[in-house]
């Protein structure tokens, strides 16, 4: 760590705790800090039920098998070799993204809303089974990974007592983190090596885009132009859900907000953003295609 990634967390319940949360990609604190984060930003952090895409199936799906606290002792002869495949990813049925990650994204894969308080936006990349978006050899099939994929093994959150510092994390289960191949994370000297230092400036940058990209889907929930959707087929006379539990951009209640709104909105990008995320749900008939190609592949 820096002077400004320097916390140590010791207590086992502490570090339990923000695994927990992690995983959860909830927001770490106590209930003073949350509550005066909600004044700050103007945002209900209030404990909730979640709202993600509901699959058929649920099993695994996490990215991190094994998170904890980074400790420059502990973890002094502890290196990273770059990602080789993304099978840690292999049971999400959707990936979090961030706005200007959304032209990319929306190349292949259908850009929604999850059905929380405060909606994610997220690319959907299963239709109720395994993750369509990587092949047998853990690639993306796509020519742009999220984010949110890439800062893979590490995370960032903020420290319990002080959420202006922030704790680096590390999947200790990652198949790239050893102590015997790829790069080290600190120097002999206890200091961060370059490869920890560019991990935590992509961590820092991740959450700076990823606090915007919150801001502008609050605007939109806010604003009334939501609705539920779900993904099904007809199997026979009965129809069957294949993903529910998400929510898209109503484009007849979009065309009536105020135009002072919808001005403002042009001016800030929000409407090229909407109107990609429209776009991108044609892209839910290529899930189908992917779906269909995979199960017609002959078993080697």
């Amino acid at each position: 760590y820096n002077n400004r990634y320097n916390i140590i967390v010791s207590d086992k319940n502490q570090i339990s705790y923000i695994k927990n949360s992690i995983q959860k990609q909830d927001v770490i604190g106590d209930k003073e800090f949350r509550q005066k984060v909600e004044k700050y930003t103007g945002i209900s952090l209030s404990p909730k039920k979640r709202g993600r895409p509901k699959t058929k199936s649920k099993k695994g799906e996490k990215m991190f098998s094994k998170l904890v606290v980074l400790d420059k002792e502990q973890h002094k002869e502890l290196k990273v070799s770059p990602l080789q495949n993304l099978e840690f990813a292999k049971d999400l049925s959707f990936v979090p993204i961030l706005i200007n990650e959304v032209p990319f994204v929306t190349e292949i894969f259908p850009v929604i809303f999850t059905k929380d308080e405060i909606p994610e936006l997220v690319c959907l990349t299963s239709l109720g089974g395994k993750n369509l978006a990587i092949n047998e050899e853990g690639k993306y099939i796509a020519r742009y990974v999220p984010a949110f994929l890439r800062k893979y093994p590490f995370a960032l959150t903020s420290s319990k007592e002080n959420p202006e510092q922030k704790v680096v994390l590390i999947d200790e289960g990652a198949k790239n983190v050893s102590k015997t191949k790829g790069k080290q994370l600190f120097t002999k000297d206890g200091e961060q090596s370059e490869l920890l230092k560019n991990a935590i400036k992509f961590l820092t940058d991740y959450e700076q885009q990823h606090q915007q990209t919150i801001a502008v889907v609050k605007a939109i929930k806010e604003s009334g132009i939501l609705v539920d959707k779900e993904i099904s087929i007809e199997d026979g006379e009965e129809k069957k859900v294949l993903v529910k539990g998400f929510q898209v951009v109503d484009r007849t209640k979009l065309n009536k907000l105020e135009d002072k709104i919808l001005a403002e909105w042009v001016r800030k990008g929000i409407i090229n953003f909407i109107d990609l995320h429209i776009k991108s749900l044609e892209k839910i008939e290529t899930l189908f295609k992917i779906a269909s190609q995979k199960q017609q592949k002959p078993e080697q």
